[in-house]
C-alpha cells in the first residue's frame, strides 16, 4: 500500500478530526496541533466521529497523498487516550484498517515448541465421543515430521504408510 520503508512512522491523531477536512487542513492541523513535520513522510492517520472513516496523510517525494477508507457497515477500533498523538506499527495500522483492536492485551496463545523435523505432517484428531484417533496428513517431504510440543510434554509423530 503506503508504508515503503521499515523507518516510516505512523502516528494517530485521537479524538475525533473533522472529515470535511482534506491535504491543506489536515496539513495544518499535523504540523501545529500534533506538532509533528508534515513533509517527514511518515503517515498521520485521522478518524472522524462515528469511527466509520478514516484519512491517511503522507508526503511522497513531490507532493502529499490523501488516503481516505468509509466504511459502510461497522466501526474502526479507534484507540481512545487521554494523549493527543499515539505512534502505532506498521502492523497495528493493518489492523486497525482490518477492524481489530490495536490495544488488545490478548491474542492467539502461545506455542512452546522446542523442534520440527521436515516430512509428513500434522494433524491429530479425535472423532466425536468414539475415541478414535488418526493422522491427517499430507507430504512436503519425503521424510517423517516430529513436533515436539514442550507445553504439554507430548512429542507428536504422525503415521506413514
Amino acid at each position: 500500500m503506503f508504508l515503503t520503508s521499515t523507518n516510516t512512522k505512523v502516528y494517530l491523531s485521537l479524538g475525533a478530526t473533522d472529515m470535511r477536512k482534506s491535504i491543506d487542513g489536515l496539513s495544518i492541523l499535523e504540523s501545529e496541533h500534533l506538532v509533528q513535520n508534515p513533509f517527514s513522510g511518515h503517515l498521520f492517520v485521522f478518524c472522524n466521529r462515528r469511527r466509520n472513516m478514516l484519512k491517511i496523510l503522507y508526503w511522497d517525494r513531490n507532493g502529499f497523498c490523501l488516503w481516505h477508507k468509509r466504511l459502510e457497515k461497522h466501526t474502526f477500533k479507534w484507540p481512545v487516550s487521554i494523549r493527543e498523538v499515539m505512534t502505532i506499527g506498521q502492523r497495528e495500522l493493518s489492523w486497525l484498517m482490518d477492524g481489530l483492536d490495536i490495544q488488545e492485551k490478548k491474542a492467539h496463545k502461545s506455542l512452546d515448541f522446542s523442534a520440527v523435523f521436515s516430512g509428513l505432517v500434522t494433524t491429530w484428531a479425535t472423532l466425536g465421543g468414539a475415541g478414535l484417533r488418526y493422522w491427517h496428513y499430507r507430504c512436503f517431504w519425503p521424510f517423517a515430521q516430529t513436533v515436539v510440543d514442550n507445553a504439554n510434554n507430548t512429542s507428536l509423530t504422525p503415521l506413514v504408510h
